[in-house]
């Protein structure tokens, strides 16, 4: 089965706002509105949206739904954004994406942790076999890992 994904480059537009219908194109994978100069507010948009370029819009002010809100297990809505030069974003929303931001690092520093972990139960493992010695030695120089 081929899955369609739609791409919306609209760089340099002279338009104010975008639709709220927009929220309703669930194939919308990439959303670019780099140097939209005049857009003042991003609405809910795709549950799909993948890739958000807003950078440039120097008029955008808010937004709106771009990101989760209270889940109990953390999931980024986009993949990846970029707001450099949004210079007029309000406090909402400048929290909301320094929150995500920290999200993001927590997520990526606990993933680590646990590979770290699971190489380390993983060699404990093999060092109790005398067979393993060659694959410790090579998992240690890897991982910089003492065990």
């Amino acid at each position: 089965m081929i899955e369609l994904h739609l791409s919306g480059h609209l760089s340099g537009n002279n338009f104010e706002i975008l639709p709220a219908s927009i929220k309703q194109l669930p194939k919308l994978a990439v959303l670019v509105l780099r140097d939209c100069k005049r857009i003042q507010h991003l609405p809910e948009l795709p549950p799909g949206l993948e890739h958000l370029d807003v950078r440039g819009c120097i008029s955008l002010r808010s937004l709106a739904g771009l990101f989760t809100e209270g889940q109990k297990k953390y999931r980024a809505v986009l993949e990846w954004f970029d707001f450099c030069n949004c210079m007029k974003l309000d406090q909402s929303a400048c929290s909301k994406i320094m929150d995500d931001a920290r999200l993001r690092i927590q997520c990526m520093a606990t993933s680590l942790v646990g590979q770290e972990l699971m190489v380390r139960n993983q060699m404990k493992l093999w060092n109790q076999k005398s067979s393993a010695s060659t694959m410790r030695r090579y998992l240690m120089n890897k991982f910089h890992l003492e065990i």
